[in-house]
């Protein structure tokens, strides 16, 4: 149920392109950690600030970086992050 209540969310705050690029080309949503660290936290899976709408190939450029996800998400999401104990699995 993640996709569904991300989807609402994001149209309810009109968010229908990359919020990198503006392309609206293959959109998923890119998560601020690795899967495995929501593992404790499903929930947070659906959570607007631990993800963000991307294409394809902004997705995919930032899957390959771990430090530009990190600021791209600080500038968009802010330097919020989910409480957990998941420290860990970083």
């Amino acid at each position: 149920m993640p996709n569904k209540k991300l989807k609402k969310i994001y149209l309810d705050k009109e968010i229908t392109r990359c919020e990198l690029c503006g392309s609206t080309f293959i959109l998923s949503w890119h998560h601020r950690h690795k899967r495995r660290f929501y593992n404790l936290n499903k929930e947070a899976l659906a959570d607007f600030n631990q993800t963000i709408l991307l294409c394809a190939r902004c997705h995919d450029r930032l899957e390959k970086d771990k430090e530009e996800t990190r600021e791209t998400f600080k500038r968009l999401r802010g330097d919020e992050d989910i409480i957990a104990d998941n420290s860990s699995v970083r």
